[in-house]
């Protein structure tokens, strides 16, 4: 009898700790997210920290240590890189890589974040972009809304998804409908863009939005506003991305402008760049569209560095990479060689320098030879693009000589030694795709980056191995800024493309663009190529048709404005003394009217084709870039040059590119194939000149399959 009393007793001892153990997981449950501020008056001080926010949910540095106790409590963590004690590598030797290693059944990938039961949908318009800045300053009387800080002091951004907060600076800015109407948990990585910042490698963080409870956690971006040489005040913007971990695709974008003051009372200098993005814009990603197989994080980190982390989106990259790029359920973060954005910034500018010399076989050209790499190109070879095997030897050692540099830099030289293998076995992936290149997403912030450049180290230099030929690539700059994709009304398939070119007809490039007009009306009867020939025409139909472009083509001279004693803006060119400048699209969004600020001006998502010389270097220019202009006005995806080129290159390149995009191709798919079939065909390498920025899936006829058109 005294055993039964004395088991009675322990039992409800166990009883009482097991409901006292669901209460405090109940509590967390209920507090761990940040819970909406009812309208009233704003706090004085940020909001309060949240359990969930950058202590639980970051990117881990590659190599960190742990316990399996110490897993976040709210983040799913897959059986292979966590439970089973099947951890990411560790820095030093690392394992042979082969989809073996993972350890993974072929139908198993690796787990981002655990799903929660289907929940009901919170009410899409009581959901929210929430972004607070601390500490501020007194606002200027001219700016009101605007939040003002402090050169050189430490500030904090702080981001979630929930109900309307009274501090927010996005009181507008409802969620994009791929998040407010989620029904399961959606992982998402929100990328922090700040031109005028010093590097850190929080700059990319996740978060979960949980529909049962209709929020998110909270994280924080920690920076620090530099201070300009002329020590003035000025204006500029942060940006925000917000990608879908689940398919890589970018969701929504968010742009809050700043006052960053220099001293009390110091007028604030104007910005190159124009001041008008809205606090967002809504983007919901069609029902079926080309999604990348992987994504490669990089911004810089202090150091100076690249932090660098990859995220598998595809079925087969989950199952080869696994646990090798992730830790305990989250991407590792891989630190570079010593290289920060100053140092690309020099390669892109000796880049841009010695292709241009290639491309007009200047006297620059001569400067390479001391590095080996020269070319020296016939007429005929520029005429009909067929390279002889020295030629197309030379143009392949002048692009590698930046693109080795760059490989060498990012991927060698930093603490863990398995990035170099892991980038080995991605190339080694991508020569083994057959239905489509390996697709590539890039986000970064600020770093110049020809990604298509890259080439591995080594003596050899085999025009196949540049990245530009060995994937479909598309790069995101969270620095582009820019509006994103909303959703588009059912029937309203944007009619229009503008093609631009030059304003005489006497020009050689106006023949070969009617060309390129005849051949676009024969494959897109239903749609209308309207040609463009004066900038007033331009910028007049692009507003009269902003809600039925779907892409504006360029076939005519342009320029950075390097060139120019003044460091003119970089321009499209109709003639002499008819030219477009970066910042006349700027002035576009400053006439739409205030209730329709926080929508895209170019409301269907079109996609620019820019065929003319230097219309997207990557280079750092003190003016605004076009196609970051085209950014700001809504256009998914952008086609640039990185430097002069032939006529002859730029009709065969048009001509190839639009053979594909007619068809229902990405125009990342489509500038690879372009750049693949002119080597193969000429044994010309020059199609690397052309670069792509936007969205992987953006296109200019809808694909009728969600991974090949």
């Amino acid at each position: 009898m005294a055993f039964f009393y004395k088991s009675k007793f322990w039992a409800a001892i166990a009883c009482a700790a097991l409901l006292g153990a669901c209460a405090r997981y109940d509590k967390r449950d209920a507090t761990a997210l940040p819970v909406p501020v009812a309208e009233a008056p704003a706090p004085a001080a940020s909001p309060p920290p949240d359990d969930l926010g950058d202590r639980d949910i970051r990117p881990v540095e590659s190599g960190s240590s742990g316990s399996a106790g110490s897993a976040p409590a709210d983040v799913g963590v897959s059986a292979a890189a966590g439970a089973s004690g099947s951890a990411a590598p560790q820095s030093g030797a690392m394992p042979a890589i082969t989809a073996a290693s993972t350890g993974l059944p072929a139908s198993e990938p690796v787990v981002i974040a655990q799903e929660s039961p289907a929940a009901a949908p919170a009410d899409a318009k009581n959901i929210f972009y929430n972004a607070s800045l601390a500490p501020q300053l007194a606002r200027d009387a001219g700016a009101p809304a605007q939040p003002v800080l402090r050169v050189a002091a430490n500030a904090v951004l702080s981001f979630d998804i929930g109900q309307r907060r009274v501090d927010s600076l996005t009181p507008h800015a409802r969620a994009a409908p791929a998040i407010s109407g989620a029904r399961q948990d959606l992982p998402l990585t929100i990328v922090f863009g700040c031109e005028f910042c010093a590097p850190d490698t929080r700059f990319r963080q996740h978060i979960v939005y949980r529909p049962r409870l209709a929020r998110s956690q909270q994280v924080r971006f920690a920076f620090t506003p530099a201070e300009r040489k002329d020590q003035k005040s000025y204006r500029d913007e942060l940006y925000l991305i917000i990608i879908d971990d689940r398919t890589g695709y970018p969701i929504d974008r968010v742009s809050i402008p700043v006052t960053v003051r220099s001293a009390p009372g110091a007028a604030a200098a104007a910005v190159t760049r124009a001041l008008h993005l809205p606090d967002s814009a809504r983007m919901a990603p069609p029902g079926k569209r080309t999604r990348p197989d992987l994504i490669i994080y990089a911004v810089e980190a202090p150091g100076p560095s690249i932090s660098l982390s990859i995220v598998p989106i595809s079925a087969p990259m989950r199952r080869l990479l696994g646990p090798l790029v992730t830790h305990r359920g989250q991407p590792k973060s891989f630190i570079s060689g010593k290289l920060d954005a100053g140092a690309i910034d020099e390669v892109a500018t000796w880049s841009f320098h010695s292709l241009k010399a290639l491309s007009l076989q200047e006297k620059e050209l001569q400067k390479l030879r001391a590095s080996g790499a020269t070319a020296t190109l016939s007429d005929e070879a520029r005429a009909t693009l067929v390279f002889d095997p020295d030629e197309a030897a030379g143009t392949a050692r002048v692009i590698a000589a930046s693109g080795q540099q760059l490989y060498q830099k990012l991927f060698f030289g930093g603490p863990d030694k398995s990035l170099a293998k892991i980038i080995a076995l991605i190339e080694q992936a991508g020569a083994g795709q057959r239905t489509h290149p390996l697709r590539i997403q890039i986000v970064s912030d600020r770093l110049n980056v020809s990604w298509q450049y890259l080439h591995p180290v080594g003596p050899v230099i085999d025009p196949r191995q540049f990245w530009g030929m060995r994937f479909s690539l598309n790069v995101m700059r969270a620095n582009d800024g820019g509006q994103g994709w909303r959703e588009t009304a059912p029937g309203a398939t944007p009619r229009t493309i503008l093609f631009a070119h030059y304003g005489t007809s006497s020009d050689p490039t106006v023949r070969l663009a009617q060309g390129q007009i005849a051949a676009l009306t024969k494959a897109l009867p239903r749609l209308n190529v309207t040609p463009v020939y004066s900038g007033k025409t331009l910028m007049a139909l692009m507003t009269s048709q902003k809600h039925d472009i779907a892409a504006l083509m360029t076939f005519m001279h342009a320029s950075t404005g390097l060139q120019s004693m003044s460091q003119t803006a970089p321009h499209l060119e109709f003639g002499a003394s008819d030219r477009v400048e970066s910042t006349d699209f700027a002035v576009l969004r400053n006439q739409v009217s205030a209730p329709d600020q926080d929508l895209r001006y170019f409301s269907r998502g079109p996609i620019a084709v820019l065929n003319a010389c230097e219309t997207g270097p990557a280079l750092k220019l003190t003016q605004a870039k076009l196609a970051g202009e085209l950014f700001r006005l809504g256009v998914k995806g952008v086609i640039v040059t990185e430097v002069s080129v032939w006529q002859s290159l730029g009709d065969d390149m048009a001509n190839r590119l639009f053979a594909h995009l007619v068809k229902g191709a990405s125009a990342a798919d489509a500038l690879t194939a372009a750049r693949r079939e002119l080597l193969e065909e000429k044994h010309n390498p020059l199609g690397l000149l052309y670069a792509y920025y936007g969205d992987a899936g953006a296109t200019l006829v809808p694909a009728g399959d969600d991974h090949e058109p």
